[in-house]
């Protein structure tokens, strides 16, 4: 298997099954755990000074100095230089030892084999170690490295680390380890996923499930699936004037950003909101069958909750329209005036988890696309906050974007619970 499979911006992204079935596999089939105590692992740091310069005619040859107990003692305490050995990382191929020199430089030693240090391991080496902060996780150097070695020592609790191995062209092994857990921590591959998936199918209680898209990487692995029966039930018994599909999404990881998660989706266009959620622990007692029964109860049962609220929304106004001469300049101000106080209060109350200049920014950004002319209900609001999230996807990072898209999902019964006052102020029921 190709070296390049390590490299931290791997990702793999697609809408056919099964070819994310093979990616799971595939990634399953070379994940492993290995266990020590801090002070089983040797841990070594990359260098480039003056000193120690890398040989321009040797490109896969590096520095690296050894951050034993005893040299971590001596630099501090009786002011000695580290040692600095050469070493050679042709096995690790050109790119994968170019992105260990510019990334964490990092490499660990355990049992009598070598494991380069992925950046996304360092969060949770620094729970292991007792050290932390962004000034820890986010610079990659020989001082934080020396923090992060003390630490462990220090600390010699058991460590379970999560690493990914493959082989070179001569059969040598080439190991990257991308997370650090506790003593009781239980590896649980990632093809729990395609259990959970196949019990779905196999139960058919929710109609077809057709994939909409999935990415697999080194943090997340994640697959979104439409439910295009229930799409058309909703379709026809609620008469939504947008297409709106319901549908559910899988995610799980064993580097640790996530346990077992399936959210609720609703999808207009290429834009979707999460709702309600089920989330499950990597155990050994965890079954598909455990799963799909939180599932019923905490996103099936409920699937019909959202297209009744804004079918509702609907027949709902967003101004006093029977007051309004939408074709005065005062009219058309009113309008927006009252339109702009219906989204204060969803940003306010759906998306406080977001910074005042984030919400006036959206907020602005939704108003420019009304016309001051035209009518509006609740419902086209609601609709304009599910859309939200395709719209500003590039400006957010991940955890910003499942906040927005739960936060969006919440407008429409929030919108529902606004009553306009006279005057057009407005108040929550």
């Amino acid at each position: 298997m190709d070296r390049n499979i390590l490299l931290d911006n791997v990702c793999y992204t697609g809408t056919d099954y099964t070819e994310f079935k093979n990616h799971c596999k595939e990634l399953a089939g070379i994940t492993k755990l290995v266990k020590a105590h801090g002070r089983e692992c040797e841990i070594y740091s990359y260098v480039d000074t003056n000193v120690h310069a890398n040989d321009p005619d040797e490109p896969m040859t590096c520095w690296l100095v050894q951050l034993s107990e005893d040299a971590i003692s001596k630099t501090f305490l009786r002011d000695e230089k580290l040692v600095a050995g050469h070493f050679n990382g042709e096995r690790y191929g050109e790119e994968l030892f170019k992105e260990f020199t510019n990334g964490t430089g990092l490499m660990m030693r355990i049992g009598g084999e070598n494991y380069l240090v992925s950046p996304g391991a360092i969060k949770t080496l620094t729970i292991r170690s007792g050290v932390g902060g962004d000034v820890t996780t986010g610079r990659h150097n020989l001082i934080r490295n020396l923090h992060l070695a003390d630490g462990i020592y220090y600390k010699n609790e058991p460590i379970n680390f999560v690493y990914r191995e493959v082989e070179d062209e001569s059969g040598r092994p080439v190991k990257k380890i991308f997370a650090a857990f506790g003593g009781a921590y239980q590896l649980l591959q990632q093809t729990v996923l395609l259990d959970i998936i196949e019990k779905f199918k196999a139960e058919g209680k929710i109609g077809g499930l057709k994939p909409y898209k999935w990415a697999v990487d080194h943090r997340l692995t994640s697959i979104s699936f439409d439910l295009p029966d229930i799409a058309e039930d909703i379709k026809s018994v609620y008469g939504i004037k947008d297409e709106i599909v319901p549908g559910i999404m899988l995610e799980t990881s064993d580097t640790g950003d996530s346990s077992i998660v399936i959210k609720g989706t609703y999808r207009i266009g290429g834009s979707y909101i999460t709702t309600d959620s089920v989330l499950a622990k990597h155990t050994k007692s965890l079954t598909a069958e455990r799963v799909i029964e939180d599932a019923d109860k905490k996103i099936f049962e409920k699937i019909r909750k959202l297209p009744e609220c804004l079918m509702d929304l609907m027949s709902k106004e967003a101004a006093d329209y029977l007051s309004l001469d939408l074709t005065s300049k005062d009219g058309q101000d009113a309008n927006i005036e009252s339109i702009s106080a219906y989204m204060d209060i969803a940003l306010s109350k759906c998306l406080s988890k977001f910074p005042m200049k984030r919400r006036t920014a959206l907020k602005e950004a939704l108003i420019t696309e009304l016309n001051p002319t035209a009518h509006y209900t609740l419902y086209d609001l609601a609709v304009m906050f599910i859309k939200a999230p395709e719209r500003i996807e590039a400006e957010l990072d991940a955890q910003s974007m499942r906040d927005l898209r739960a936060g969006c999902a919440q407008v429409p019964y929030t919108l529902a619970k606004a009553t306009l006052k006279v005057g057009g102020v407005l108040k929550p029921e």
